[in-house]
């Protein structure tokens, strides 16, 4: 599938990650959309992938840190578009919260830059309003009591 002027929309998911010392995963974009920009880990999933399983895949393959995905945050949708009309990219983005089980952050390819931040720290770096709402969703459910919850992808 293309996901430059994509036939539909492009299926994503993102990693919310904070380690023991309450730190936030964070990465920078090496690749468009979104060159040079601060985010946190994720990309599209693959044929025959659950959300979790991308998820996990997707860390991992930006920062080299395995994350442990513990509840979905919710649903964004990001939309680029060309000439003001046509869609040059279209995701659906599932945004995920995680936790840290083991790694150390190093870039890939697809990220020029992957370290863990401190929550006071978050604002040296120019996140999307919509990140930043993502993020601290998740900051207050990461430090809620653990509930049962059925996990988007769980097997039926």
């Amino acid at each position: 599938m293309r996901r430059e002027y994509p036939e539909q929309p492009v299926l994503c998911v993102a990693a919310v990650v904070f380690d023991p010392q309450d730190r936030l995963l964070l990465v920078r974009r090496a690749k468009e959309p979104s060159l040079g920009a601060w985010s946190i880990p994720g990309g599209a999933v693959e044929l025959g992938e659950t959300l979790r399983e991308a998820t996990v895949r997707e860390v991992m393959e930006e920062t080299g840190v395995q994350a442990d995905p513990v509840e979905l945050i919710t649903f964004v949708e990001r939309i680029v578009r060309a000439d003001g009309e046509m869609p040059q990219f279209h995701y659906v983005i599932a945004e995920f919260l995680c936790r840290w089980k083991s790694g150390v952050p190093s870039p890939s390819d697809d990220v020029d830059r992957a370290f863990w931040a401190p929550m006071s720290d978050l604002s040296k770096y120019t996140l999307p309003k919509v990140t930043q709402e993502i993020i601290h969703k998740g900051w207050l459910v990461y430090h809620e009591k653990p509930t049962s919850r059925i996990m988007p992808g769980s097997q039926w």
